[in-house]
């Protein structure tokens, strides 16, 4: 029986296939959450009510979360996942089936003061994986009394536990749900109380980082968008601007649990592959993407591209041509990241600012020196240009995130201070 295709984009396929209608990830690996769920539109939403649904593809697990929540909200009849463990469906909800009475093995959920935490629990076998037995019976939806608080899904697990954990909160009655990224150590609200800002409210803060590749740019974003997370009780997100290579969770994980060069090199050759160069359309894409992640949350830490390759002249140009000014425009403030060994590339950064009348926007330098070091604050104060310059070490991809804003944090309050005032 052929598939009726029901709607093609670049972020799904959903087509019809035996009756079931089946949602279908492309493989896309700069995924920007809050511009990607505008694709789950009111016709989406038409298609998948009152009938069968599969979701499959490369997802990240807040992509699962969302659509399984959304799916389980709006009435889908039944939703299954497909687990590419066990190269199977697995029917997660039906709408008239009772749901579990108890929560499965694999989960966990605290009660805190403010929020209920639900997390993957990590197995005690060797490997870190749940016997299959397990996965299988406990890949169904389950109710919990979660009194109105919000919910935050965390935990590393598959995109099927991630999606159980979505469809019960979903048949709970919760309203307001946020997933931690396993690999970020960030908040993202996938439904609640997070629509485009009113009418004339100001937007939220945008701080872009730039830095010549290799110089501890994407780390030092992560980083210090974990910092700002943990020190306000704003919005916060780390976007990666760099769609042309972007740093995606899956090449960071697979750097974190490599363990020998030759599964580094796998890494890095399998990031490599995703690349593709910059034009002036893409540019003003990103651009339009980081107006709408600006109008939707407080604090934003845009990733920059390091740069771009002229392959004619063989020059490495730091700002390549207007379309790159649309996305700068949209930031408040700079952060340069400059290694050691050529500290004079953060005034040539600077000079690339001054072209577009942007230099006056830089509020910090930062020195990236032994990045195999273990991660520490070498030095840091607040000029009286009002830049705040530091010294940083360990500012490594392999190094844990959370290692790494414990070691820096202390040390940035002034800087901290001056952007959440």
């Amino acid at each position: 029986m052929n598939d009726s295709i029901l709607t093609e984009n670049e972020l799904f396929s959903l087509f019809c296939r035996e009756n079931v209608i089946t949602i279908k990830f492309n493989v896309k690996h700069e995924i920007e959450f809050q511009h990607d769920i505008m694709f789950f539109d009111s016709d989406f939403l038409g298609k998948i009510r009152d009938r069968r649904v599969r979701i499959e593809g490369k997802g990240t697990v807040e992509l699962y979360a969302f659509v399984s929540f959304l799916c389980v909200k709006n009435g889908c009849e039944s939703l299954s996942v497909f687990d590419f463990t066990l190269s199977n469906y697995f029917e997660i909800y039906r709408k008239n089936a009772p749901a579990a009475s108890s929560i499965p093995s694999w989960c966990s959920v605290v009660e805190k003061s403010d929020t209920f935490v639900m997390s993957v629990e990590r197995s005690h076998l060797p490997d870190g994986r749940w016997p299959d037995e397990v996965v299988r019976r406990g890949s169904f939806y389950f109710s919990y009394d979660l009194r109105s608080k919000p919910v935050v899904m965390t935990g590393r697990g598959s995109l099927l536990f991630y999606s159980v954990m979505a469809a019960s909160v979903a048949a709970s009655g919760c309203v307001n749900v946020l997933v931690e990224k396993p690999t970020e150590n960030q908040l993202i609200r996938i439904f609640g109380d997070f629509a485009a800002r009113a009418a004339g409210k100001k937007n939220g803060l945008m701080i872009g980082v730039l830095g010549d590749p290799n110089s501890g740019k994407s780390v030092f974003s992560k980083v210090f968008g974990c910092i700002l997370q943990r020190s306000t009780a704003k919005s916060v997100w780390g976007y990666d601007c760099d769609a042309a290579a972007p740093t995606s969770d899956w090449y960071i994980y697979g750097l974190q649990r490599a363990k020998s060069q030759s599964e580094i090199d796998f890494e890095k050759k399998a990031r490599d592959a995703t690349k593709r160069k910059w034009t002036v359309t893409l540019e003003k894409q990103v651009s339009e993407r980081m107006k709408i992640v600006k109008s939707n949350l407080d604090v934003v830490v845009a990733d920059f591209p390091g740069g771009w390759h002229d392959e004619k002249s063989n020059t490495h140009k730091r700002i390549p041509d207007s379309g790159r000014a649309e996305m700068l425009a949209n930031c408040d403030g700079f952060v340069i990241i400059g290694r050691s060994d050529v500290p004079e590339r953060i005034a040539e950064w600077k000079n690339a600012l001054a072209e577009y009348g942007l230099s006056n926007r830089v509020i910090a330098e930062i020195i990236s020196e032994s990045p195999d070091a273990p991660p520490e604050v070498k030095s840091a104060r607040l000029d009286s240009d009002g830049i705040f310059r530091a010294v940083l070490r360990g500012l490594d991809r392999k190094n844990d995130l959370g290692v790494c804003s414990d070691a820096f944090m202390n040390q940035f309050g002034i800087f901290l201070n001056r952007i959440l005032c």
